[in-house]
């Protein structure tokens, strides 16, 4: 991969959300998946992101994840990564949001979401 793959960039973010599968084979160098968070929300309201590997017939092979972020501000996470098992195929990236409070209001804007082969992208 020599260019930003994007994953996501329209609509609010505002409850759990599965984006996507991205076939990745073979993955020969570490890529970086960059989660932007434009709107800050309420504070407590939190972000995981995570990224599930899998092979062919959607069996997970391996999971990595970011610890919960706030998200009561504007944050880029930046998450690296690298798998090469022989019988990875895809990975599969989700956003968890987690609500501090009983009334079901996260919205974090329009998170967007993108695959880059550096840091600086």
């Amino acid at each position: 991969m020599d260019t930003n793959t994007r994953l996501r960039s329209a609509a609010a973010l505002t409850a759990t959300e599965v984006l996507t599968a991205v076939h990745v084979t073979p993955m020969v160098h570490p890529l970086e998946l960059h989660v932007i968070v434009p709107t800050a929300a309420e504070a407590g309201d939190t972000l995981t992101v995570s990224i599930n590997f899998r092979n062919s017939a959607t069996t997970s092979l391996m999971t990595i994840a970011l610890p919960a972020a706030s998200v009561a501000a504007i944050i880029h996470l930046i998450l690296p990564f690298f798998c090469d098992l022989p019988t990875l195929h895809d990975f599969v990236v989700t956003l968890t949001c987690t609500n501090d409070d009983s009334v079901l209001d996260f919205n974090a804007g329009v998170v967007q979401v993108w695959i880059s082969p550096s840091l600086i992208s």
